[in-house]
């Protein structure tokens, strides 16, 4: 998700950058991920604009990629999840569905001695991610 986020990163809108980045922060420290797989769903009721609920999966138990994905829609994880399954034998499919996603994400990359959030968007009418750093 990252590699298409940094090909063209805007910035985080000004009025959330900070709370965005302390959130992240605390994110970070708590490691939901260490007690939370992939599986486990949380649904967060928003209510707000034209999202009613976002359902979080969180990224990391395994150890590869740590963070967390938000879906706009039970739907959208559910397909997700589908094509997953589907395409374990084809990569070019397994790319595609995780293209595919209609989520925001926030994950975590090692830079040098410190953690760098990287915040983004994926929409399946789109294909790219939009990121924001």
């Amino acid at each position: 998700m990252e590699e298409g986020a940094e090909s063209r990163p805007p910035d985080l809108p000004p009025q959330y950058a900070d709370a965005l980045l302390d959130l992240s922060q605390t994110l970070w420290q708590q490691a939901p991920w260490e007690m939370l797989d992939e599986e486990k769903i949380l649904a967060i009721e928003v209510n707000s604009a034209d999202v009613e609920t976002l359902y979080v999966s969180v990224l990391g138990m395994l150890g590869m990629e740590y963070g967390i994905l938000l879906y706009r829609s039970i739907e959208s994880l559910k397909l997700f999840r589908q094509r997953v399954l589907a395409s374990e034998e084809s990569p070019r499919d397994l790319q595609a569905a995780f293209l595919e996603q209609d989520c925001f994400f926030l994950t975590f990359e090692p830079a040098g001695d410190t953690i760098e959030p990287s915040f983004g968007s994926l929409h399946p009418l789109e294909g790219m991610p939009d990121g924001f750093v």
